[in-house]
């Protein structure tokens, strides 16, 4: 009897898309600004503080953002940003100053805009507060992507489990890849399963897109620890 030999060649990240983030407390300060807080049970995650606009040609009002605070679960800040356009004209931002520390409070690196015309000076430290010129060794990677359960050792496991060689594509010795692209959701949930790249025969590429939807819920990815959307590509391969 000939075997099914099912490979996963990679998992690859091709777009990620922040999406809005469910507010859990808003403080209104005055009629003209207000301020945000998002809270995960009694800890603050971030909040920020936004200028009501009015947009003459829209004849509407919009919200401009004016500072932000992510903070680590433990409290301490891990960013702030501010933006100050108060001295600007036509609504050209005068001040751009942004700052990211460590787990431990130590600065991490800063960039600053403290001019329209001016480019942002942006300056690095390592773990001990020295500067440096190496940002790759000292900016945390503020995008967590998506996993499924258990890693990627137990989504082979899953797929290889879980993969049924069509019996007609079997019978005539089609053998083939298919790409299937899907969007992990801000809850984990598979959705927008589709064929990025048929196998050559449409039993593979329906049996690809049947085992992606039938997989448990991932872990979310995250954005500077806020919930988004991550679409993934996953190359199938079916060999007889």
């Amino acid at each position: 009897m000939k075997k099914l030999i099912f490979t996963l060649l990679m998992v690859m990240p091709i777009v990620c898309v922040a999406q809005e983030t469910t507010v859990k407390d808003t403080v209104y300060d005055s009629a003209k600004a207000f301020r945000v807080i998002e809270r995960a049970d009694s800890v603050v995650l971030s909040e920020a503080a936004y200028s009501v606009l009015f947009d003459k040609q829209k004849k509407e009002n919009y919200n401009r953002l004016e500072r932000e605070t992510l903070y680590y679960p433990d409290g301490q800040t891990k960013e702030t940003l501010v933006l100050d356009y108060r001295q600007a004209k036509n609504g050209v931002m005068k001040l751009y100053e942004r700052k990211c520390y460590y787990p431990d409070g130590t600065l991490q690196y800063e960039e600053i805009k403290d001019d329209p015309s001016s480019e942002i000076k942006t300056t690095y430290y390592n773990e001990k507060g020295k500067k440096t010129r190496h940002p790759q060794e000292t900016i945390p990677l503020y995008m967590q992507m998506p996993e499924f359960p258990g890693g990627q050792e137990a989504l082979i496991a899953y797929l290889t489990k879980t993969v049924k060689y069509p019996d007609i594509a079997r019978a005539n010795g089609i053998q083939g890849r298919v790409v299937v692209l899907f969007v992990v959701a801000k809850d984990g949930q598979i959705e927008n399963v589709e064929v990025l790249r048929s196998g050559g025969d449409p039993s593979l590429d329906k049996e690809a897109v049947r085992v992606i939807q039938s997989m448990p819920r991932w872990i979310p990815g995250a954005q500077r620890g806020k919930p988004i959307r991550v679409q993934y590509k996953v190359p199938v391969n079916f060999r007889l």
